[in-house]
């Protein structure tokens, strides 16, 4: 939801500029893909809201990088946290380096 200013909505489709009081929903999953900008030269603030459910696998497409962690964000990572980013490019099979 946007409290002030004018941000900028990226989807894997489009663009718009949002208005105060403008509200996204974006689905889990690739077509939920975006991006949030300030364009402009004033102030933009937004509230987010999330289910802060882990673990948690984000994709981004520009890049083709892939985040996982096993913590939500913001939260706590616990005492043995694993968090990954990295190109899914190798494809290793399940059982590599396994014995």
């Amino acid at each position: 939801m946007v409290l002030v200013g004018r941000p900028t909505l990226r989807t894997l489709d489009s663009e718009c500029e949002l208005e105060p009081g403008a509200v996204v929903a974006c689905p889990v999953g690739p077509s939920g893909a975006h991006r949030i900008d300030n364009r402009t030269d004033e102030v933009a603030r937004f509230l987010v809201v999330s289910t802060m459910l882990a673990p948690e696998v984000n994709e981004y497409p520009d890049s083709r990088k892939v985040w996982a962690r096993t913590y939500p964000p913001g939260g706590d990572p616990g005492e043995h946290p694993v968090e990954v980013i990295a190109k899914p490019a190798d494809n290793l099979d399940y059982l590599e380096g396994e014995t």
